[in-house]
């Protein structure tokens, strides 16, 4: 597997540009409570707040790669490419979210095949991981929308800001999937 580098990913309607500091009032704006109901953090409610949520982002270099999600001109959320074993030839694909209003039109599945794109034939990965909240049924069906199949259910997977663990529903794409599924035609 290659290393992960911040990249411009650009598709038909959307791009994924590395993520800065500049995009925090561009975040902000898009950002609800919807779009993080099911995040480890909470929404950042200021400017102020969405810098600090970007620098955490950023402080995990070679591990963590976050990208703004940007369609239309207008950035419409976030997503990351997490290596958390970079001997195993995977990454994971998560800490996704855009602002409500830009649900139902297709950025998610968009983004995810530029990134699953990315992943398979540029870092030559061998599998892309998802993980998402138990109750969180919206994501589970986009994942399995992808082609994604759900492994299982782990237990006290990540720790919360409340000190309390929360489990993790996890789905994994192999490479022979991505290449046989139709997320790649044309990719």
């Amino acid at each position: 597997m290659q290393p992960l580098t911040p990249i411009l990913l650009i598709g038909p309607h959307t791009r994924l540009e590395p993520l800065t500091l500049h995009h925090a009032s561009s975040l902000c704006a898009a950002a609800d409570d919807a779009a993080f109901e099911w995040l480890l953090d909470t929404r950042p409610e200021s400017v102020e707040a969405m810098i600090h949520w970007i620098q955490v982002a950023l402080s995990w270099p070679g591990i963590r790669i976050p990208f703004a999600i940007v369609e239309g001109g207008e950035v419409v959320g976030s997503t990351s490419y997490w290596q958390s074993a970079p001997f195993s030839d995977q990454v994971e694909i998560g800490t996704t979210w855009l602002g409500s209003r830009w649900w139902g039109i297709g950025i998610n599945t968009e983004i995810k095949r530029l990134m699953l794109k990315h992943a398979f034939v540029t870092l030559e990965c061998r599998k892309v991981l998802f993980r998402s909240a138990p109750g969180n049924e919206r994501s589970h069906r986009a994942i399995e929308k992808l082609g994604a199949h759900r492994d299982g259910l782990v237990a006290c997977d990540l720790p919360l800001p409340d000190r309390t663990w929360r489990a993790s529903v996890y789905f994994s794409m192999l490479q022979e999937e991505w290449e046989g599924s139709t997320l790649s035609i044309g990719a």
